[in-house]
This record gives C-alpha cells, sequence and structure tokens, in this order.
C-alpha cells in the first residue's frame, strides 16, 4: 500500500458523543456534511448489511462484560483491564482506548498489518475498551489501494444495558505499522469521537505488540505525571549542576499533581506562591538548596513570592503533544536508575519522535528526586511542544548579590 506524506497538524479540537442516541448522532453528522468540508473529509455510504453485522457482533461482544459491567461500582483501569481480558476469551483483539494495557489477541492485526504491507486485500476487527467501560470496534478493510474502517460504538445506558450510540465508515489516508508495533493511521472524516477516544484531529496511534509491565510502571510513576505539555523537564538537556534550563515555575504545577494526585487552583495563587510553598515542593523533587531553586525561577522580590499564572493562548501549543513510553532503564552503581524514554507522537505517525534519558534517585518510603535528563534529538525532532513561562512583563530572575 502507497505511504502517504505525513503532515502535522497545528490546530487540535477534541469533540464528544456521550450521551447521544446514534439517531440524534446522525443528524449531527448530516449538518456537519451540508456544511462546505473538503473532498477528503466526506464519509463513507455503508451497506445495510455492513450495519447488521457490526451491530450485532458489537452487542454481542458488549454482552460477554454486561454482568461485570452491571456489579462494578466504578470503572477504573484495574477494571478496565479485567474487561479487556474477558473479551479476548472470546478469541477477538481487544485493547484499552488510551494504549495503557497489552492488547490481547495482538497477533490477529499483526497478520492483518503485514498482509496490508504486502499489498493484499484483507481484513480485521479490533475491539477498544474506552475509560468508562463503553466499548469502540473497529472494522478494518484493505481492497486494492483503498482502505477503510467502520467504528461502532458501543455505550451502556441508564438500565446498564449495552446499545449502539454511533456508527460510521470513514476513508484511511495515511497508514504506518511501525517496528515497534504501533498501528498509526489518519483517518478522513472529523467527526463525533466517542467518549474516551480522542482522535487527535483525525490520527490515531494503537499499541498492537505487548510492553512490559515492569516499564509501564516506571513510566507511571516517574514520567506520565511530567509529560511533555506546558513543561519541559525532558525537552532540555540538565543535570543537578546545571539547573538553568529547567522552568520551575512550570513545574511547581506539575510536582504539585505528582505529589497530591491533582491539579492547582488558579484561583489559589492569584497573588503569587509563598515561597515555602514553592521552595519545599521543588525540593522534594531536586536535591538543590532554596537558593538555586530562587536563582532559576521567577521571583517577585517586591512581592517576595513566586510568579504563577493560567497560561494564556499566547504561551500554548495547539497541538496534542507526544505520550512518553519508558522502553528500558538502566541500574546504576551509584544507586540511581536511569529510564529509557521514546517519545510516541501521533500526529507524525511515529513510534519514537525523540528518545531521552531521564536518571532518577530512590529515596526511603517510595520518594525519588530527578538526577538528570540527556535528550537523544535535534530542535526540529522535538519542536514545537513547549513555549517558556516568560513575559517582557514578567518579574526578573532573583540574582545573587
Amino acid at each position: 500500500m502507497k505511504r502517504f506524506q505525513l503532515i502535522i497538524i497545528l490546530l487540535v479540537g477534541l469533540t464528544g458523543c456521550r450521551g447521544l442516541s446514534l439517531q440524534e448522532n446522525e443528524t449531527v453528522l448530516e449538518e456537519m456534511d451540508s456544511e462546505e468540508i473538503q473532498p477528503e473529509n466526506v464519509k463513507l455510504p455503508m451497506s445495510e448489511e455492513e450495519k447488521r453485522i457490526c451491530r450485532e457482533e458489537a452487542l454481542e461482544t458488549a454482552n460477554l462484560y454486561r454482568v461485570f459491567y452491571q456489579s462494578s461500582t466504578s470503572i477504573e483501569e484495574e477494571q478496565i483491564k479485567e474487561i479487556v481480558a474477558i473479551v479476548g476469551a472470546a478469541g477477538v483483539a481487544v485493547t484499552d482506548s488510551d494504549n495503557k494495557i497489552n492488547m490481547i489477541n495482538p497477533q490477529l492485526i499483526e497478520a492483518f498489518c503485514k498482509e496490508v504491507e504486502a499489498g493484499e486485500d484483507t481484513t480485521a476487527t479490533l475491539y477498544r475498551i474506552t475509560i468508562d467501560g463503553g466499548m469502540v470496534r473497529l472494522d478494518f478493510n484493505k481492497e486494492e489501494d483503498h482502505m477503510s474502517v467502520i467504528q461502532t460504538v458501543v455505550s451502556w445506558n441508564a438500565l446498564k444495558e449495552p446499545e449502539i450510540t454511533y456508527m460510521e465508515k470513514f476513508k484511511i489516508y495515511q497508514w504506518e505499522y511501525t517496528k515497534k508495533g504501533y498501528l498509526c493511521y489518519k483517518r478522513s472524516y472529523e467527526s463525533l469521537a466517542p467518549f474516551g477516544m480522542d482522535y487527535h484531529h483525525g490520527y490515531e496511534g494503537i499499541r498492537v505488540m505487548p510492553l512490559s509491565d515492569e516499564y509501564r510502571q516506571l513510566c507511571k510513576k516517574y514520567i506520565e505525571p511530567i509529560g511533555y505539555e506546558n513543561n519541559n523537564l525532558f525537552l532540555t538537556n540538565w543535570n543537578e549542576g546545571d539547573l538553568s534550563e529547567c522552568q520551575f515555575n512550570d513545574l511547581f504545577e506539575c510536582f504539585y499533581y505528582l505529589k497530591t494526585g491533582h491539579w492547582i487552583k488558579p484561583e489559589d495563587y492569584i497573588e503569587g506562591i509563598e515561597p515555602d510553598t514553592f521552595e519545599g515542593l521543588i525540593m522534594t523533587y531536586f536535591d538543590i538548596s532554596r537558593a538555586e531553586v530562587r536563582k532559576n525561577a521567577l521571583y517577585d522580590e517586591v512581592l517576595e513570592k513566586y510568579t504563577w499564572y493560567s497560561r494564556s493562548s499566547e504561551e500554548c501549543i495547539y497541538q496534542i503533544p507526544p505520550l512518553p513510553e519508558v522502553v528500558d532503564y538502566i541500574e546504576n552503581q551509584d544507586g540511581t536508575i536511569t529510564l529509557i524514554v521514546d517519545a510516541i507522537w501521533v500526529q507524525r505517525s511515529t513510534d519514537c519522535a525523540f528518545t531521552h534519558e531521564v536518571t532518577i534517585r530512590l529515596k526511603e518510603q517510595g520518594g525519588f528526586t530527578y538526577v538528570s535528563n540527556s535528550l537523544k534529538a535535534s530542535e526540529d525532532d522535538i519542536y514545537p511542544i513547549y513555549i517558556p513561562r516568560i513575559k517582557e512583563d514578567s518579574p526578573t530572575h532573583y540574582q545573587e548579590e
């Protein structure tokens, strides 16, 4: 199959269809079709037979875990993992909507991808469990030089019964099965994305091959809470001897979430952040002194507070940032560990936009500090992801006398 030039979309939208019936969704789609849209954004027609098969098989699959869903008081990652196992036991390919859980029966999708690469006409079906316990069925079809997908969404109603709330067929314009086992594609029609499924303005990346649970846990604990959005901890080279490149005022927000499990309330810091609060949190995750924190952060000497404000539109990058994935680690002789991290960038259809190595020092009672970050990438690999939190009217940096 011919592979097309990748396009990086800078403006990204997110829509959802939770709570809408199938008829309501179809009405919305018809209204969208009536507007002036690009030729490649026209959805494909579906036959009644296609609709029947997708509807019946999707509901049959959802009923496999109906009893489990009805007995669960809440749906968390562990419950989604159990649902994936139940569905996978039926012999179908299934995973979650966020690539947090290894796919069951991945050989079915891997065989399909290899047949596509060989130029063969072929089909495959993949189920994805969404964050609310719903389900999305994807029916891939490769015929000659054309690739299409039928997307069928199953949600649970107030009686905790499965029902079809969304169905659509669309064309795929870009297709890639990566060396690490990611299925990346760009869909043609930007429609209503089902709850828990962000299509990144038409781009999608699904991990087919399994990833070590150990690597997943390391990423979840040390890397994911920080990530690449609105901070540069993993987007620049630094070490304990030189932290000048790290934007501490951005990291305060990330570290706050890492420590408490919830995000900052902007109204709590309208007047800035008290030194003890700011410095204490930064020093929790870096082995540095208070003087070093103040030297490298935005600090208002008049108010004697650290600057913090909600980012304006001029300070944000309007695209979906990459997602980190720990792929290996090294235990160093000094007791630290170095995590090898690849950046999965769906919008570039790549499972490794760049690599960086994060060294961490483990502390007692599960604590840790960041020691260094070594970026194995060029500026082109990581641009544009981050805009520093610095304004012309921002308070100047504290200067040592």
